[in-house]
């Protein structure tokens, strides 16, 4: 009998290496995402380094921590379903520019001159619960008024940290057998701290309710007026059209 080699042995087609459904995997998302199933995810919510100094991100530029989003958020293409979200939690104020927001930012410990973050202050505190603070100033080796900053998480002498959420919506268009990319939709949720500039009462606000059918048993939802919120902070909602594929430019 004649043996082909083996470069010419016909192969048998491999299945994916697919993770299994509804589990918790620890590990780089990077690499992960990769072998999610397609079209599986409906939300997918993550808090990515802020790039403010913190020690598992002291290895980052800006640029590559802009990198590093762009490739996860690439990434999630393949495993969002469509109609699916993607929400992102990150420091506000070093995404955009809104001179109408507070001058704050986010902790950023490589800037301090006192290495002593809110985490460690609230740490002493709990483990002292009778100590004033020059006590505690003295345990940390610090000042009593950087102590004080720490406790009332009060970061920067012009106000407190603020954190936005990020969603991004895939908007596709359904085919006779495929799913077409269309659109991708983002919006940057203010903090809730900013509600009197955004939502000051229940007539003046970008938050919508519907469309719901309680006909057919949905429940009440919530949706986010995008020409509102538009009107208030123009970069906070971008629509990036992909049909016809134009070059995109951010509003601001």
């Amino acid at each position: 009998m004649m043996v082909m080699p083996a470069h010419l042995t016909p192969q048998k087609a491999t299945e994916p290496n697919y993770l299994p459904e509804n589990a918790i995997y620890c590990g780089d998302a990077c690499e992960l995402l990769q072998r999610g199933h397609p079209a599986s995810v409906a939300l997918s919510f993550w808090s990515p380094p802020y790039c403010v100094g913190k020690t598992y991100e002291k290895e980052l530029t800006f640029p590559s921590w802009q990198g590093l989003l762009k490739e996860v958020i690439a990434l999630h293409y393949e495993i969002i379903k469509p109609g699916g979200f993607l929400a992102i939690n990150i420091a506000d104020i070093l995404s955009f520019s809104d001179p109408d927001t507070p001058r704050v930012q986010a902790d950023n410990v490589g800037t301090k001159k006192v290495k002593i973050t809110g985490e460690e202050a609230l740490a002493a505190q709990r483990a002292y619960p009778g100590y004033t603070r020059y006590q505690l100033a003295d345990l940390l080796g610090c000042s009593e008024q950087t102590v004080d900053r720490r406790l009332n998480n009060n970061k920067v002498r012009e106000g407190n940290d603020f954190l936005t959420t990020i969603f991004v919506k895939y908007n596709y268009r359904s085919g006779a057998d495929r799913n077409d990319l269309i659109g991708i939709s983002i919006i940057c949720l203010p903090n809730g701290m900013l509600q009197e500039r955004y939502n000051p009462d229940q007539d003046d606000s970008f938050w919508r309710a519907g469309r719901n059918a309680p006909s057919l048993g949905e429940v009440f939802r919530v949706r986010i007026g995008l020409p509102s919120l538009k009107r208030r902070a123009n970069w906070r909602a971008q629509q990036i059209q992909l049909v016809p594929d134009l070059a995109h430019r951010w509003d601001d």
